[in-house]
């Protein structure tokens, strides 16, 4: 990983070699792109007529765990792309460890200059919802954040000190079970379909669910998983990941872009003795987050 005052840290800038874990479960070859994330360097303005979408998330987006021709972002394109028969540029933000709070900054500091027509925010309920408000219960971690205050978000500067001095402790006990995510690039089918059926103006009748239904059974698990002992604290935790979605998309919907969030993977695909229930299939949903224009979309 490598420092990053805008977000708390990054991949290290033009990184080009393997990566596996402590159990060897894989062995992949990553290449970093000039900016620290996984995935080619691309001009600012893009070519004439190309759908270019990008893809906001954490370790799921990034897919260290498979080769670069198998991360659910570069599936999502060849598909589109044979489908569409236009060219399709998706350009992978993903970053292991990233929340709610990084990935709205990772996009005002790096995504926004890109112009992307489609931003597509993954999410992973189990532990993104509670991270938002990691500053209760971690002291002095020194990377930027919006604070949940007043029932308002305040924006923290990063401390550059205490961010390094923290990130080379934690880096020593870090562990990760990394054999789930290989889960997620299995459901790029579902969210292709959901982008095209948006694409073609197609809207279903019933109004959206909330951002709070969306979530609330996944909040419930993750109180489990994480022993959190307060009501008050999860309550706090979902309204400022509200907070923090209406934000995200009130600024991609300023700059002219459609916003998705993508909730994966089920829960049933997270945990070995689980495995079984996989054959019945990932639970994989796509909101779009407003109606298509009655003009059709005015793409740049």
């Amino acid at each position: 990983m490598w420092i990053d005052v805008n977000t708390g840290y990054l991949m290290r800038p033009n990184f080009h070699g393997r990566a596996t874990n402590m159990f060897g479960e894989f062995d992949t070859l990553i290449e970093i792109n000039r900016e620290g994330f996984r995935d080619f360097n691309h001009p600012l303005q893009k070519a004439p007529h190309t759908l270019r979408i990008a893809f906001l998330g954490d370790s799921f987006t990034c897919g260290e765990q498979v080769e670069e021709n198998e991360v659910f972002v570069r599936r999502v394109g060849e598909s589109l792309h044979g489908t569409l028969h236009r060219p399709v540029e998706c350009l992978n933000f993903g970053i292991g460890g990233y929340d709610t709070q990084q990935e709205v900054l990772c996009y005002e500091s790096f995504v926004r200059k890109y112009h992307p027509d489609v931003v597509v925010l993954e999410m992973y309920p189990r532990n993104d919802i509670i991270g938002n408000i990691f500053y209760e219960t971690e002291q002095n971690f020194g990377r930027p954040y919006y604070r949940f205050q007043e029932d308002r978000l305040v924006k923290v500067a990063a401390d550059p000190v205490k961010l390094q001095r923290n990130y080379e402790t934690e880096k020593r006990h870090l562990g990760v079970r990394w054999y789930h995510h290989l889960q997620g690039y299995n459901a790029f089918k579902h969210l292709r379909w959901e982008i095209l059926k948006y694409w073609d103006r197609y809207w279903v009748t019933k109004h959206p669910p909330s951002l709070t239904d969306l979530h609330r059974e996944a909040w419930y698990e993750s109180l489990r998983y994480y022993e959190i002992p307060s009501d008050a604290f999860v309550q706090r935790a979902e309204k400022a990941t509200q907070l923090l979605l209406e934000r995200l998309e009130r600024e991609i919907r300023l700059d002219g872009g459609l916003f998705f969030i993508a909730i994966f993977p089920s829960y049933s695909s997270l945990w070995p003795e689980r495995w079984p229930d996989r054959r019945q299939g990932t639970q994989f949903r796509v909101v779009p987050t407003q109606p298509p224009r009655a003009g059709g979309h005015n793409l740049r």
